[in-house]
């Protein structure tokens, strides 16, 4: 780990005539009283404590385990060797000496940096200063290799200083889009990846420092190049601070409450703030910090804390999520607070909450924290406790670095964390404030638990709900596809995108993220317990020694600490990144082959892992039948991607729970290569209504290796959620003597192929016994007037099961119809040709194109936006000056809030399913043009809603409606009225008790 003692050089040893001139808008004096200085420089206080840290160093060193089995085994065992025996041993390490000596030499009096041509990328914004007003850690991560050489050794440069990186060489995602486009033929960029730290200690002026990077490569030239310059802030960036006018000095401790918002729900606000007026101690300010809401959203939120003065709002400049926006909420504080709480936006606090956790502090404690009752939006209670599925402890460094058990909202703490606190570290993966704020607290002292709900969390919206099951990591595939690799053959089979991909990912977010952590409360907390130190200095070093994890494992496994597993998580990281790095060194060539950018070599096609994907594809379950296994209905279900999670996902996953609470025990069964993490996939559900602790109330289990056992009753039931899972769950029927199997069907599938392999094995996936659940009487009717499934002659004789995926709900407003300057038009835009072809991206576009150049939507009043694409596109023009500008995909409370703002809309589908698409925008007050497709007729789909306008699927028929829809955008009061659907609007009416006791008789039967 790089680390550099920038504080006590003078600016021309920096590289700099003069000290940069400090922040003009810095009114306040410098944070860091003077002190006495050292004769060399250094102030006494700062010797003692380097003097500390380095007796703790070599008191770590003389007790470490290693240094134990030296000096009490192997040197005393060495000693009774015979002399023919050491001389050998004595030579071999004196030339080990010397090759050490001389690769120091080497590097110390290395070349002059040649001109020479190095790849180079930075996952940093160098324009954004660096606050180390208290000292910080700048985390650099990014890419650098050489067109035709491999990278021997790599350092970073500060203003001529280098300083070696010791973790460069290693996997690159980014690196798989270079070869596929011929950017990289010789494979050098597979292995280009770097990260280090810069530790900056604190510093009284601002300054600026120029970074470089300096490689030295396999054939002993050296290379530089200049990364940029980084400035660093003496002072806090933030100047401002909240100045509330009523507080009751001197009465009561004040509290400051940190609120940070983004959209939030307008209701759910309202009763969250009308909660802190009516907390029972009075002395409190709150310091609403808002992330860029909309103009709608953010009125609403000054509006409705302009009711108390003690209220004041916030607004940040640009998007800072999250993370950051509590951090600069902290920044906010006025003089005089003595203790903080953090606030979400749509929780409902209970009178007493403030009251209690001050109660509760005592002298060494720095930290409350209490538990919280889990409610719905509608304030149906879920769950009566956080913990009801996960032991609360609080008291191990070590365990609360791995895996947070301090909530947020339901804490309070002393406002003198804020110096350790601040500014909160930059590192990389999933980071939240609260698991910062508790260990924080945990180096300085002690936290208390009030053992008792002392606030509603609302599940809904983005809210992070860390209700979660232990983690599962499939690590063995990895072993298997890496360490058995021998020939160019066997690694032929290994899934290379995924692995390059995936495995640096997790060992950024599970291994240098926590490590980075535990060095910097190392650096801001240089005295704390030697117990807590130890566990630090333990865990900083993890990424460099896959020792460390496996000692902090086993210690946790003792303590039976409650960490979800995290620990063994990182130490797989360690080894799987290790791994797969060796593999892209060793397989560097026929990575490049396989992935295209071999230049003009010439490779013979290999057609045998397309031919072999459809046997595994469709590979039957090994089952292992035990008649005193309890019953499960089994869940088949493809994988778990969230970032492609659409509405079949959704209904998917709230069947399961509905069957759980109906009584069932569950089981969803993964069966295609993904990343198998529930904990993961807990915190991101979140957003979505319900499904916040899905994968505890609900067991999953990865199958993709087909020779793992899975354990049924031989009464187990299996349901189908697509075709290739048809196959499975038929083959478990046949197996265990059934009648069946129960097939969700969401789509008629064959029309995702083209007439081949794929159409035949999904349309044979109908042909077997099943009991069907329509999504849609729509798809009922297409399968029924064409005879397929369900309805073939080889059906059952029970009539099918027909739901319709729950649409969202939308806060509508005719005032703000009106008042738009500029009108909006949204396109569902699905430009992928494999599986989303039946969207017709293309049709869609040249008849908007059409519908602009005959002069339908007035010049410079229509905006046009793209939404529903999973890639990075460009904006398409569309003639004259309008084009359609290629939208991210957003979250489901982004979706939510920005749809209602636009006026007119198409989405398309080739199907006989209606598609919820067009549905949510008919409910968000839209006119939207969608199309006919066999039994989805016109008169159909305007029984679900008069705001939507069905054409033909032909360029002249999306012309005409496209011009019908413009047509009825200013009748506000018809699409308000539209947006009233004959459709569900809930899952709970999805699955209503007359379609789960029809599902019941499927499953008991």
């Amino acid at each position: 780990m790089s680390e550099m003692d920038l504080q006590n050089q003078r600016p021309s040893d920096l590289g700099l005539t003069e000290a940069c001139d400090p922040d003009p808008r810095d009114s306040r004096s410098s944070p860091n009283p003077k002190h006495t200085q050292g004769s060399n420089g250094h102030t006494l206080e700062y010797l003692a404590s380097e003097n500390e840290i380095l007796r703790r160093a070599l008191d770590d060193v003389r007790f470490s385990a290693s240094f134990q089995i030296t000096s009490r085994v192997v040197w005393p065992i060495s000693k009774r060797l015979p002399r023919f025996v050491r001389w050998p041993l004595k030579v071999a390490a004196s030339r080990a000496r010397a090759r050490l000596h001389r690769t120091d030499a080497a590097q110390r009096i290395s070349p002059e940096p040649t001109e020479g041509r190095l790849f180079w990328s930075l996952d940093y914004d160098l324009s954004q200063a660096l606050d180390v007003t208290r000292g910080n850690f700048l985390f650099l991560k990014g890419s650098c290799y050489d067109g035709q050489h491999e990278i021997r050794d790599l350092s970073l440069v500060v203003d001529g200083k280098a300083e070696r990186i010791a973790h460069h060489s290693l996997c690159e995602p980014g690196s798989l889009e270079l070869i596929a486009q011929g950017s990289d033929t010789t494979g050098q960029s597979l292995t280009s990846a770097f990260w280090t730290t810069i530790k900056f200690d604190p510093v009284e002026t601002n300054r600026e420092v120029t970074l470089g990077l300096r490689a030295t490569l396999d054939n002993a030239e050296t290379t530089e190049v200049e990364l940029g310059v980084l400035r660093l802030h003496a002072g806090l960036p933030i100047r401002e601070t909240a100045n509330p006018t009523e507080i009751e000095h001197g009465s009561s401790p004040l509290v400051a409450i940190c609120m940070a918002t983004y959209n939030p729900p307008a209701d759910l606000l309202k009763r969250q703030i009308d909660s802190l007026i009516a907390q029972t101690h009075r002395n409190w300010v709150c310091i609403i910090n808002d992330d860029c809401s909309d103009d709608a959203a953010y009125e609403q939120i000054t509006k409705l804390a302009a009711q108390d003065s003690r209220i004041q709002v916030f607004r940040n400049r640009t998007r800072l999520g999250f993370y950051r926006n509590f951090e600069r909420c902290l920044n906010l504080i006025p003089d005089g607070v003595e203790f903080i709480a953090f606030c979400d936006q749509d929780d409902e606090w209970y009178p007493e909450k403030l009251e209690t956790c001050l109660a509760a502090f005592d002298r060494d404690t720095y930290l409350v924290f209490s538990d919280l009752k889990v409610v719905s939006r509608d304030g149906e209670v879920l769950s009566d406790t956080y913990w009801s599925r996960r032991q609360n402890h609080y008291s191990d460094l070590g365990a609360l670095l791995f895996a947070n058990t301090v909530t947020g909202a339901a804490s309070l703490f002393r406002r003198e964390l804020l110096e350790g606190m601040l500014p909160f570290p930059q590192v990389p993966g999933h980071m939240f404030h609260d698991q910062w704020a508790g260990c924080v607290a945990l180096a300085k002292g002690r936290i208390k638990y009030v053992d008792r709900p002392l606030y509603s969390y609302c599940q809904h919206g983005r809210n992070v709900f860390g209700h979660a099951a232990p983690a599962t990591v499939r690590f063995r595939e990895v072993c298997h596809d890496v360490i058995q690799l021998r020939s160019k053959a066997a690694a032929a089979k290994l899934d290379v995108r995924n692995s390059v991909a995936h495995v640096p990912e997790t060992f950024f977010d599970s291994v240098v993220r926590i490590s980075l952590l535990a060095e910097t409360l190392k650096q801001r907390y240089p005295n704390a317990p030697r117990d807590k130190w130890k566990i630090l200095n333990r865990i900083a070093r993890m990424e460099r020694s896959l020792l460390a994890p496996i000692h902090e494992a086993f210690r946790i496994r003792l303590k039976r600490l409650p960490t979800l597993g995290l620990e063994m998580v990182s130490a797989r990281a360690i080894l799987s990144m290790r791994l797969v790095t060796n593999y892209c060194r060793r397989y560097r060539k026929h990575i490049v082959a396989e992935l295209g950018g071999a230049g003009n070599t010439h490779t013979k096609l290999d057609v045998t892992p397309t031919i072999d994907f459809i046997p595994q594809k469709i590979a039957p379950l090994n089952l292992r039948i035990a008649p005193n296994a309890k019953r499960r209905i089994n869940i088949l279900v493809s994988e778990v991607k969230l970032q492609f999670l659409f509405a079949g996902y959704l209904c998917v996953f709230n069947l399961a729970l509905q069957l759980k609470r109906a009584g069932y025990d569950v089981r969803i069964v993964l069966v295609d290569r993904c990343d198998f993490n529930p904990l993961q996939w807990n915190r991101e559900l979140a957003a979505y209504e319900g499904l916040a602790d899905l994968f505890d109330r609900v067991e999953a289990v990865y199958l993709f290796d087909r020779s793992l056992p899975l354990t049924v009753n031989p009464r187990d039931a299996f349901i189908a959620t697509s075709w290739w899972t048809a196959h499975i769950a038929h083959h478990a029927a046949q197996q265990l003597r059934q009648r069946g199997f129960v097939y969700l069907v969401q789509e008629y599938e064959p029309l995702f192929y083209p007439a081949g392999s794929f159409l035949a094995l999904a349309e044979q996936a109908y042909t077997f016994p099943h009991r069907a659940i329509f999504s849609t009487e729509l798809l009922r009717d297409y399968f029924q007037v064409n005879n397929i499934g369900a309805f073939s002659q080889n059906g059952f004789r029970q009539p099918p099961i027909v739901i319709q995926n729950a649409a969202n709900r939308f806060a509508l407003n005719e005032q703000s119809m009106r008042q738009r300057k500029k009108r909006k038009f949204l396109f569902y835009a699905r430009p992928d040709q494999t599986t989303m072809a039946r969207n017709a991206f293309e049709l869609g576009v040249l008849a908007l194109r059409e519908t602009i150049k005959e002069g339908h939507f007035k010049s410079n009043a229509w905006e046009f936006h793209g939404l529903g694409t999973v890639g990075d596109y460009q904006d398409i023009p569309l003639g004259k000056t309008a084009s359609l500008a290629m939208m991210p995909k957003l979250s489901l409370n982004e979706f939510v809030q920005i749809l209602p703002t636009y006026d007119a809309g198409m989405s398309l589908m080739l199907s006989p399913h209606p598609s919820l698409m067009p549905i949510d925008m008919a409910a968000a007050g839209l006119m939207t043009v969608t199309n006919t497709y066999a039994t989805k007729t016109s008169e159909r789909l305007a029984e679900i809603s008069p705001n939507l306008i069905a054409a033909p699927p032909t360029l002249e028929g999306l012309k005409r409606g496209i011009v019908q829809a413009l047509g009825k955008v200013d009748d506000f009061e018809r699409r308000i009225a539209g947006a009233n659907l004959n459709w569900s609007r809930s899952w709970s009416e999805t699955f209503n008790p007359e379609i789960m006791t029809a599902l019941k008789g499927y499953l008991d039967d």
